[in-house]
């Protein structure tokens, strides 16, 4: 109680962009606990947290503002901070989001965090590594502490897959330490700190059926003796979205799988002959579904675009100045067959050409799990002479 927090609100996405920014306001409800001293920026009117969008500060893709706030509550207490976006003159909600905030004991500071093992981003079939770390801020031992995290929906991750360290053990959907296995939380003295470990995996896929935001949630839970007093403090929620898992192939082909001849000319190609060959781009499987797809590869500037494509979906394009050729699609559906988008080059030596003579350099591509609304990037490789199929 009596402690000072900053409270930072964002809003962003596909909501506002085709709205008109003054017409659209922030609206914000805190909980009595709450005793607003300033907000950057601050609103129009007095005492009401309500500011149209185009007021805000920009952020990044979105709009944000910053509250500092007086709290009166005690530790263990749960608030609940609401925000929503609504037109001028309307009560009728564009979109609306909750966040549940936990009081903690100022004499234990408690967190868990959490780290995918291949990169910043989480996918399926993929391992997670949590950090967890339970520090004595105050001026009493603490002693008999016991540590409880409570796992995410098992449906997402492999039970067989989890390990904890230093002692963790699993019960009813959480993992506990505490001191008759855990001898570091008999007693924890002032300013010193315990670090504990666990790791799972997530499912090789999405579960069948399954229609919701693809997330694990993690909470932290801990209880000790301080002194006299028995005490429990909660971590915030850690949170981490898993994103779709998507193939993404590139080749160059004069030759199909099945022998067909798809280029022309001179294989490999002959001085002063023109010889044509086709790259492929191939995306999919996908568990989720995509948006917003880019592709895009730059051709040397002794590479001719030929002007002959072949896709299912969305449009192809190449731009003479940049030379680079950009496949971009809305949206896809989760894919259990790969699409392919094909276009066609040409080369035209003056002397005979290496096999490391590039046709088109890194492919990048580019999309947005629809599910979770992240983005995200993928490269595939430079085609050669030496990689023609």
């Amino acid at each position: 109680a009596g402690s000072e927090v900053l409270l930072s609100v964002r809003a962003s996405g596909e909501t506002l962009a085709g709205e008109n920014q003054d017409a659209v306001f922030l609206e914000l409800s805190l909980p009595a606990a709450f005793s607003v001293s300033s907000a950057a920026p601050e609103p129009a009117e007095e005492g009401v947290l309500r500011w149209p969008i185009s007021a805000l500060a920009k952020a990044g893709g979105g709009y944000e503002v910053s509250i500092n706030a007086a709290l009166g509550a005690s530790a263990g207490e749960k608030l609940s901070v609401g925000a929503k976006l609504v037109r001028e003159n309307s009560d009728e909600e564009l979109v609306s989001a909750q966040k549940e905030i936990s009081v903690q004991n100022a004499s234990i500071a408690v967190s868990v965090s959490a780290v995918p093992s291949l990169g910043k981003k989480l996918q399926w079939d993929e391992r997670l590594d949590y950090s967890v770390t339970v520090k004595n801020t105050g001026t009493y031992v603490m002693r008999g502490v016991v540590v409880r995290l409570q796992l995410p929906n098992e449906s997402l991750w492999d039970s067989s897959s989890l390990s904890a360290a230093s002692g963790g053990f699993y019960e009813s959907g959480n993992v506990f330490w505490d001191s008759t296995t855990t001898p570091a939380l008999d007693s924890v003295r002032p300013d010193a700190s315990v670090s504990l470990a666990l790791s799972l995996a997530t499912s090789e896929r999405p579960p069948r059926g399954f229609a919701g935001v693809p997330r694990l949630v993690a909470g932290l839970e801990v209880k000790a003796r301080l002194g006299d007093q028995e005490v429990s403090v909660t971590s915030e929620e850690n949170i981490v979205n898993i994103l779709a898992d998507v193939a993404f192939e590139v080749s160059g082909r004069y030759r199909s799988p099945e022998g067909a001849v798809v280029g022309t000319g001179p294989n490999p190609p002959q001085a002063g002959q023109e010889t044509t060959y086709a790259v492929l781009w191939t995306v999919g499987p996908t568990t989720s579904g995509l948006r917003d797809l880019s592709l895009s590869t730059r051709l040397p500037s002794y590479v001719s675009w030929k002007n002959d494509s072949s896709l299912a979906v969305g449009e192809i394009s190449f731009d003479a100045g940049t030379r680079n050729v950009t496949w971009k699609a809305s949206r896809v559906p989760a894919l259990e067959l790969p699409i392919e988008v094909q276009f066609k080059v040409s080369v035209t030596p003056t002397s005979e050409l290496s096999g490391s003579t590039v046709l088109a350099e890194r492919s990048t591509l580019s999309v947005t799990d629809d599910a979770v609304g992240e983005a995200m990037e993928f490269f595939g490789n430079a085609v050669t002479l030496g990689n023609i199929e």
